[in-house]
């Protein structure tokens, strides 16, 4: 997967194509069996193959887990968003949070939260990059250096 984002983004550098870069704190996917069969064109023809064996697509695609990829609002909105993007052929990359022990699913018991961790953090993550951190100590870094603005220039609009 690596190998192949970087032929692509040399593709896109040699050709001059801008790429949306979407930061999104956190992305919630939600069910991929139908959302994929419709991308692929294939639901019909799944639809009647699950019926020749006397089963019911609809009950299939209800038993997909919900992916706990974040806590929804936000997260979805997100991820809708780059699913439009990838329908509509925008080349674009998603950047977002993957928080060490993942995200987790509430239950109340008793009339308390309890937090169970979601079990695809369990596994080490293919598309994972390892990223040198970088920090500066409080106090070292000018005021607005990384903006490259002058307080002066700055602006608000209601």
């Amino acid at each position: 997967m690596d190998r192949n984002h970087r032929i692509i983004q040399v593709s896109y550098k040699h050709r001059n194509i801008r790429v949306v870069a979407y930061l999104s704190a956190e992305y919630l996917l939600g069910p991929h069996l139908l959302n994929d069969l419709l991308n692929l064109g294939l639901t019909e023809e799944c639809n009647e193959a699950f019926k020749e064996l006397g089963i019911d697509l609809a009950t299939v695609a209800a038993q997909e887990p919900e992916p706990g990829l974040g806590n929804g609002g936000l997260g979805r909105l997100a991820a809708c968003f780059m699913d439009s993007l990838s329908t509509l052929g925008v080349p674009a990359i998603g950047y977002g949070l993957r928080y060490e022990f993942g995200m987790f699913r509430q239950e109340i018991r008793d009339g308390w939260q309890v937090e169970r961790s979601d079990k695809s953090y369990k596994k080490e993550c293919p598309i994972k990059r390892n990223v040198k951190r970088k920090t500066s100590p409080i106090g070292s870094i000018p005021p607005h250096s990384c903006l490259g603005i002058q307080p002066h220039s700055l602006s608000v609009h209601s």
